[in-house]
């Protein structure tokens, strides 16, 4: 399935018309939570936006980020390292101002769990691939800059993002 996702993911980027696409950069906070656990991430992301009308817009990114806020539970330091991954935003411009996206992805999480036991530090770490479905808001300040608020969940995790697009 991933090997589907992105040779759709490529051939929409071989197919775009070079005048007339544009290139977006994303900056945010992730906020993700499941169960009991919460951790955050800074996330970039760059897109090439390939207009199919007026109002819908084609974008495929890709997407890096570092965690910046780690979680204990019972006695576990959690802390998500790094993430990589890629998504195809279907976007929707409402009006000049406001716009609207669904998001498909995939991406890599590396995660770090560490401890003590009787004074011997433990550290394990693990990756996870994973799918994931979100959607959200954005509104442009101006002609280069938009504020956007998004919801993804992925593989029963929620994820609360909130950040900046520039549009070049």
């Amino acid at each position: 399935m991933r090997k589907y996702f992105l040779a759709a993911a490529m051939l929409m980027l071989l197919s775009a018309n070079p005048a007339a696409a544009q290139f977006d950069i994303g900056l945010g906070y992730h906020h993700m939570d499941e169960s009991d656990l919460s951790v955050g991430a800074i996330v970039a992301s760059a897109g090439y936006r390939v207009p199919v009308s007026d109002e819908f817009s084609v974008i495929p990114e890709l997407r890096a980020g570092l965690g910046i806020n780690d979680d204990t539970v019972m006695g576990v330091d959690v802390e998500l390292d790094y993430l990589f991954g890629m998504a195809v935003r279907l976007q929707y411009e409402f009006t000049d101002q406001f716009y609207g996206y669904l998001s498909p992805s995939y991406a890599k999480y590396e995660f770090k769990a560490s401890t003590s036991a009787q004074g011997i530090p433990i550290s394990v770490s693990d990756s996870s691939n994973e799918f994931g479905i979100g959607g959200g808001l954005g509104f442009r300040v101006s002609d280069t800059v938009g504020l956007e608020l998004g919801y993804e969940n992925i593989d029963s995790t929620d994820v609360i993002t909130f950040g900046a697009r520039f549009f070049f």
